[in-house]
């Protein structure tokens, strides 16, 4: 029955596989460079052909995640190439490639910053990622202007912007900034905030709040949302990593501060998720599982698919078992497709139900005619059968 699992535990991811993936920009190459200098970003080129199979693999199973068109649409600007197109014949002649895919990550100046070649699955993918912004480290062409007195705000704004996108702490830099109290307009000191409140725990993020009024006025509300939700993360996971709860505390005490009650409460559970599994605390993270499951996602599909995802990881725990046959019964309860089905069947074989899996494995037959579904269904039935 392990075995049965192991071979089929993706059947969990299956529901969260369709999502927004990534968008690719229809612009030309030089339009793509002038897009990437603009808005300061990488450009992700996927290199193929329309005859190989690893790509299509990828364009169908890896780029359509959620996932991946969340940090790749925020992160890059994105482009596909058909390498045998005769319009592409410019690019192919200055980026050469021998196999493909080939995926390159190119600054707006044309040059390679990382080249990959072969498909990649969606970790390998967001870890190409993660791997490649930390390589494009722009914040040493600021360090010898700053170590000289260069003070000038957008220089320093500037410098900080490329610290933070490659990991580098810039509370310092910034603080220091401040307590020289330049001579800068109320907009500029908004702007720099939003920029330098990198964590929840910090004088710069009490700053913040204390201004939340005229930053909402000039600011983009999802851009301040996102790095307001990037700095009490980063205070959750500084929590983790020297198991200190209180800053999670803090970090969803400041969370609350930009979102209403609602909204906090969910943050509230998936930190303390997050705290309990980084600290690998994993009956607590059961049971604060259960207790968002139960308050937050329970009649929401689309809450219950991840919250599942994360759960199958801890698979070997019992409470995690005995959760994951909750939760995914709930997911068919909410929508009955062949897909959440077999989410469910799934969590009836780990829990030993050998004949109801059985039972609701053979329903999910009924809610497809897709032959290619069909098949899947009846190699996992299979495998039933076989230990029955």
């Amino acid at each position: 029955m392990k075995v049965i699992f192991s071979v089929l535990v993706s059947f969990f991811f299956v529901g969260s596989m369709l999502g927004q993936g990534i968008e690719f920009y229809d612009g030309t190459w030089k339009e793509t460079l002038a897009k990437a200098k603009e808005e300061q970003k990488l450009i992700f080129v996927d290199a193929y052909t329309t005859w190989c199979g690893p790509c299509k693999r990828m364009a169908k199973n890896v780029f359509t995640q959620e996932s991946v068109g969340k940090v790749f649409n925020e992160r890059f600007i994105n482009s596909k190439m058909d390498m045998e197109a005769e319009k592409n014949m410019g690019f192919v002649s200055k980026y050469p490639v021998s196999a493909y895919p080939t995926l390159m990550f190119i600054n707006g100046d044309g040059d390679v910053i990382l080249k990959k070649v072969g498909g990649q699955q969606v970790d390998g993918l967001l870890a190409l990622a993660d791997e490649v912004e930390k390589l494009d480290d722009r914040s040493v062409d600021f360090e010898e202007g700053y170590a000289a007195g260069n003070r000038d705000y957008e220089f320093v704004l500037g410098y900080i912007q490329a610290l933070n996108k490659v990991g580098k702490s810039s509370l310092k830099i910034s603080n220091d900034y401040l307590k020289s109290e330049p001579s800068i307009s109320d907009n500029q000191m908004d702007g720099f905030l939003v920029e330098a409140a990198t964590e929840a725990d910090s004088k710069l993020f009490d700053q913040l709040i204390a201004r939340k009024e005229s930053i909402l006025k000039t600011v983009n509300h999802d851009e301040l949302m996102l790095k307001v939700k990037r700095a009490c993360d980063k205070t959750v996971n500084k929590g983790a990593e020297f198991e200190i709860i209180d800053l999670v505390d803090e970090a969803v005490e400041k969370y609350s501060h930009f979102h209403d009650k609602k909204k906090a409460k969910e943050y509230g559970y998936k930190a303390k998720m997050n705290y309990y599994k980084g600290t690998g605390l994993i009956d607590e993270y059961a049971t604060i599982s259960s207790e968002y499951f139960k308050k937050v996602a329970k009649k929401d599909n689309e809450k219950l698919k991840p919250l599942i995802d994360q759960l199958a990881k801890y698979r070997s725990n019992e409470q995690i078992k005995e959760l994951l046959l909750t939760t995914t019964k709930q997911q068919v309860k909410n929508e009955e497709n062949w897909k959440n089905l077999i989410t469910y069947a799934n969590a009836l074989l780990l829990n030993d139900d050998m004949s109801k899996a059985m039972e609701v494995a053979t329903k999910a037959l009924s809610k497809t005619d897709k032959e290619a579904e069909k098949s899947a269904i009846n190699k996992f039935i299979k495998k039933i059968e076989s230990k029955v």
